[in-house]
């Protein structure tokens, strides 16, 4: 663990190292790495070189949108077809719905 790498200029998803900026306690080197987006974010080596960290956390929101969202609708924007489908769905399946009989 108290092996330094250079990682200078390295690609990791959209991460590039820029330089080293300490250590953790344990002897393992963190990196300044600039984000694709513009942003930078100090990480672990073990993180970039395992794969696990590969942006500055610009990539979960992007992640977050296309997992929470089923045929282009979200929660708060649903077509009219949509919600057509979603009542005729409550109307034969929900009894506390009117028109439900």
């Amino acid at each position: 663990m108290g092996t330094k790498l250079d990682l200078t200029n390295n690609r990791y998803g959209k991460l590039v190292a820029v330089k080293t900026v300490g250590k953790t306690k344990a002897g393992i080197y963190n990196w300044l790495c600039r984000c694709d987006c513009g942003n930078e974010t100090i990480v672990r080596v073990t993180s970039l070189t395992s794969g696990n960290t590969q942006s500055c956390g610009c990539g979960i929101s992007e992640s977050a949108i296309i997992r929470f969202t089923k045929h282009g609708h979200s929660k708060n924007n649903k077509s009219p077809e949509y919600l057509a489908w979603e009542n005729m769905k409550a109307r034969c399946y929900n009894k506390n719905t009117r028109g439900y009989k």
